[in-house]
């Protein structure tokens, strides 16, 4: 269900998104199992996000970062980064937020994903155009010399 979700979001349904995420969410916790979640959650809580629901995103995005290092699922962290990144931008922490976009796309699952991209990189830029250009080259460089797991933990 998750992949159907983000070929939906990639071509902006971001309505019918949702709802297949909280489809893949509540199959998955009704007895398919905790990993049908934990790849639902990640991209519920960021088209929650979108419709401007950040406390039920923060709290989505937290149960799934916790659930990725629980079940030590590194792919699950990278899809949950993303939406950490930009809800930490909407707190005012734009750099940290670009810091995070450039650990995130380095991997090749994220940087490389033609969805992911379509569905979240023009977010960071828009991000990344709030702050002067020294401080966003900064940043990136600073992310370049970040570890996903030290990060995520």
């Amino acid at each position: 269900l998750w992949m159907l979700g983000m070929a939906l979001l990639g071509q902006g349904r971001v309505g019918e998104a949702e709802a297949v995420f909280r489809e893949g969410v509540a199959v998955g916790r009704s007895g398919v199992g905790e990993g049908a979640v934990v790849w639902s959650l990640p991209l519920l809580a960021f088209v929650v996000m979108l419709r401007g629901d950040t406390a039920q995103a923060e709290r989505h995005i937290l149960d799934a970062l916790r659930a990725s290092v629980e079940h030590r699922d590194l792919l699950n962290a990278l899809m949950a980064m993303p939406t950490a990144a930009l809800l930490l931008a909407g707190r005012g922490q734009a750099e940290r937020a670009i810091e995070l976009d450039t650990l995130i796309f380095r991997y090749p699952s994220i940087g490389k994903n033609q969805l992911a991209i379509a569905v979240w990189r023009h977010h960071f830029e828009a991000v990344a155009a709030t702050l002067p250009p020294a401080v966003a080259a900064a940043a990136r460089e600073r992310g370049q010399a970040l570890d996903l797991i030290p990060t995520l933990l």
